[in-house]
């Protein structure tokens, strides 16, 4: 009973996880009946500027469009980080360094190895590919028609440019979830939270609109980035403790530099394991070639031995902040 009461208690504490968690649930439950014909609604009533602005971008040689401002916003969080990492420590980089890192750890977790190992390992074809090359329908928890025995292919679950629109709450985390900051940095924070939170749904809309994505692929890449990122904050890097030490004692976890962005890789490798066992039953299940069957053992060592490293990292990170001296 203790486990159950501990984890009743964690949920009462955090009103918030409750909703993310009661919300995916609903969500993963009722779409896969309506998927197909929402999207198909949405591209029928599409609004053409609307999709071009959340599909284009700098980087690839178009006019500026939604996810050029985040993806420049990161680019400054993370030199922040590596500054905070390796310049000399001053008040103020003890004092942001527990927010940057987060930023940078949480974004490489739920914008990087959860998007890019979902695509590969579950090869979902996304509607244009099935309303015009006639590849077959599958729903977001199956396998869908890609596979590595193709080539390089392009997943559509989970929608990537809807998660690169969540980020911004990256910010609203760190200024609006620490309970010892002042009211008027909070406030600020859930403004931030909410611009977020309506630029992502917008985002998966306008996809749906293109035909770059089911709407499931948005809503549910939203809600699981959103887990990702509330866990990272309050129960993985426990960012207000950390916060707490930094103020009382001046001091950081002693730990390597850039500890935060080291966890962050090996917990990419851990999915990538994880993403080669799916693999390798998805070729068990297809009948290909005995030779991908061994993504399954490769994927189990491999993400094994990803798990130990990152659990000796986070256990020294532990240790660290509850007998900081």
């Amino acid at each position: 009973m203790l486990p159950v009461k501990k984890s009743m208690n964690c949920l009462r504490r955090h009103p918030l996880f409750s909703l993310l968690i009661t919300l995916f649930l609903l969500v993963a439950v009722i779409i896969p009946q309506r998927d197909f014909f929402l999207t198909l609604y949405a591209n029928h009533n599409a609004l053409p500027l609307l999709s071009d602005f959340y599909s284009r971008t700098l980087f690839e040689g178009d006019l500026p469009g939604s996810g050029d401002f985040v993806v420049l916003g990161l680019m400054i969080a993370l030199l922040g980080y590596f500054r905070c990492c390796l310049g000399p420590p001053t008040r103020r980089s003890v004092a942001w360094r527990p927010a940057l890192g987060f930023a940078v750890f949480a974004g490489l977790t739920s914008a990087v190895t959860f998007v890019h190992t979902s695509k590969w390992a579950i090869g979902r074809a996304r509607p244009s590919e099935v309303f015009r090359h006639h590849l077959a329908y599958s729903d977001w928890f199956s396998f869908g028609s890609h596979f590595i025995s193709e080539g390089r292919y392009r997943g559509s679950f989970p929608s990537g440019h809807t998660i690169e629109a969540l980020l911004p709450i990256l910010l609203a985390y760190a200024l609006a979830g620490n309970p010892a900051h002042s009211s008027r940095t909070r406030f600020l924070g859930l403004l931030c939270g909410i611009f977020a939170v309506l630029n992502a749904l917008t985002m998966a809309v306008a996809r749906s609109m293109a035909l770059s994505h089911w709407l499931s692929d948005g809503l549910l890449g939203l809600l699981t980035a959103w887990i990702l990122i509330h866990i990272s904050y309050f129960w993985i890097l426990r960012v207000p403790e950390q916060d707490k030490l930094s103020r009382e004692t001046s001091l950081q976890p002693a730990l390597p530099a850039c500890w935060e962005l080291l966890l962050g890789l090996w917990t990419m490798g851990l999915g990538c394991g994880i993403m080669l066992i799916l693999l390798g039953i998805h070729a068990l299940l297809r009948h290909e070639n005995f030779a991908y069957s061994l993504l399954l053992p490769a994927g189990v060592f491999s993400g094994y031995f990803c798990l130990r490293q990152s659990c000796r990292l986070y256990g020294k990170f532990r240790s660290r902040i509850a007998y900081p001296l």
